[in-house]
């Protein structure tokens, strides 16, 4: 009998560096808000993927569509389980018909997509696997023609607005043969909507056929709306014109940043789905780009100037990620790809992540199975190349061994302990060394020369005591796992007797049979003396000459 029941996702926060920019923020916030809104329409920009261009908003910022979100659920075949990412099927299809969006300093928002496909009804659950969702497309019978009744439910569908009023403008601008303007009933005035098809030329008519466009504004309720609308119309809909055979720059913008010893050929069907996925959510954004290597799609929009740093990333992560297997074996195989999105400015970052995870630098976020990392615009470009690879190496942890644990929530003092471990590495295309973290050695030192330095109390905490209710209780745990991990890795291998050497396996293999990071905990140190552990830790941290053998120690040779 074959059982499916839902694992919820857990999503765990992963604690890095503060940011440094909320005053800006609050600050620019405030001038915006007392400035008088208006909508205007100059920037010129060509959306390759439609064969159109629009103007947009002066300032507007491209806003890249997130990964799906991902379901995790349990197919149990008689004793045996086997853990399946199903997605919403309404936000698949969403992916299929979005084209970009845009978002101005006056919080006014664009959002264009191509009616080319109903939404498919009917599935059996509430989620779907990718498959499904595909044969589900395949099923719906597209129409011969669009008519008001199929654009009126598409439109429902992509919007969620229930209640709509429609108005065929009689007389279009001359650039649309035909525009349809919606209203919704029950939704904030400042949203309003337009379908429209292209006005073909003879010879754009031999090139393709006409789609109908749709665009759809969410306004600054502070606006007057009848100028706003005369705006879209005079501004926005009478500039749209269509182009054929238009070269763009993504192509050649990838090609800037993507070493060419990447691996592009020989790739999965998963990694195909997932480039393709990333694609698709930049397709008509001019300053995003993507590149990829053995085990990541890095997506971004960083500028030329960065090149060097971008293909830094791509050699050392992968660099980080043989280390990373070295020390925790995949405990199943790995078809998962890791996505990775780093983004141009702070602002971009926290607007993708949130207000609550501003503090970040960045993030680890398993239902969307990104890695997000936040730029440092501070310092010389040494000082931010070195911040960026460390707060990729720290979150990289926490993806990889999402997927090495075949997706196990493990214990706050071993997950983030090895990613403040890594985060720390040393790394050239030659050699791969960690030595002690100058981020938590000082606290270290404190906490043993104050006589409370105890790793044990960290061992069964969840992840909200783990983080604490303040940022010293916070750097104390991070102190303390940090510590307990480079004990573990970096001297116990190497100690006479090896008493502690084999715990961190131990912890992996407990995670995998019970699933339950407090039970894997107990079952790793069972048979361990808690005093004497506590009594050689701390002995080797106030031992310079110890500490000093251990920092020699190199546990990746030939990395």
């Amino acid at each position: 009998m074959t059982k499916l029941s839902v694992d919820k996702p857990t999503k765990m926060v992963r604690f890095l560096f503060a940011s440094l920019f909320v005053l800006t923020l609050v600050f620019t916030q405030d001038v915006y808000a007392v400035k008088k809104p208006r909508l205007r329409f100059s920037v010129l920009t060509h959306l390759p993927a439609l064969n159109m261009k629009i103007r947009l908003m002066p300032d507007a910022r491209a806003v890249p569509l997130s990964s799906p979100s991902v379901y995790q659920y349990i197919l149990t075949r008689g004793q045996e389980e086997k853990k399946i990412d199903m997605y919403d099927p309404h936000d698949l299809w969403v992916r299929t018909q979005h084209a970009g969006k845009w978002t101005d300093a006056y919080h006014n928002t664009l959002i264009v997509a191509s009616v080319t496909q109903p939404y498919p009804r009917n599935f059996p659950m509430k989620h779907i696997t990718p498959d499904e969702f595909d044969e589900a497309v395949a099923d719906t019978k597209k129409p011969a023609t669009w008519t008001e009744e199929n654009l009126v439910q598409w439109v429902k569908d992509f919007t969620g607005g229930k209640n709509m009023q429609t108005e065929i403008i009689k007389h279009p601008p001359s650039n649309l043969s035909k525009l349809i303007h919606f209203s919704f009933d029950g939704v904030a005035a400042q949203t309003t909507a337009y379908a429209f098809l292209p006005r073909l030329s003879p010879a754009q008519k031999h090139k393709a056929t006409g789609t109908w466009i749709f665009a759809f504004l969410i306004l600054n309720p502070m606006m007057n709306q009848e100028s706003t609308r005369s705006t879209i119309t005079q501004r926005f809909l009478s500039s749209i014109a269509w182009e054929y055979n238009k070269r763009t720059g993504r192509t050649s913008l990838s090609k800037t940043f993507q070493k060419k010893d990447g691996k592009s050929t020989g790739k999965s069907p998963v990694f195909i789905q997932s480039r393709k996925r990333v694609a698709d959510s930049i397709k008509n954004l001019k300053d995003w780009w993507f590149v990829e290597t053995s085990n990541y799609i890095i997506v971004s929009n960083m500028k030329r100037r960065h090149r060097l740093m971008v293909r830094d990333l791509q050699t050392y992560a992968e660099k980080l990620r043989g280390a990373y297997s070295t020390l925790i074996k995949p405990q199943v195989q790995i078809d998962s790809v890791s996505v990775m999105r780093v983004f141009a400015t702070p602002e971009e970052y926290v607007n993708y992540v949130g207000p609550d995870y501003e503090w970040t630098g960045g993030l680890w976020i398993p239902m969307k199975s990104e890695l997000v990392i936040k730029p440092i615009n501070w310092g010389g470009s040494k000082e931010q190349r070195k911040r960026v690879l460390s707060v990729t190496f720290h979150e990289g942890f926490h993806q990889y061994i999402h997927y090495a644990l075949h997706k196990q929530v493990t214990s706050p003092w071993f997950n983030e302990g090895h990613a403040s471990f890594f985060e720390a590495a040393e790394v050239s295309r030659s050699k791969l060394y960690i030595p002690e973290n100058t981020r938590y050695i000082d606290n270290i030192k404190s906490l043993a020369k104050a006589g409370k330095l105890d790793p044990t109390i960290i061992l069964p905490m969840s992840y909200p005591q783990f983080y604490g209710n303040t940022a010293e209780e916070r750097n104390r745990n991070y102190a303390l796992a940090w510590a307990l991990i480079y004990y573990l890795r970096k001297e116990a291998p190497f100690a006479d007797p090896l008493v502690y050497s084999a715990l961190p396996d131990k912890y992996c293999n407990a995670i995998m049979e019970t699933s339950d990071f407090t039970m894997a905990t107990a079952t790793t140190f069972a048979g361990v003396n808690m005093k004497e552990f506590k009594k050689d830790f701390t002995a080797f941290w106030k031992s310079k000459r110890r500490r000093a053998k251990a920092a020699r120690n190199n546990l990746f040779k030939g990395n």
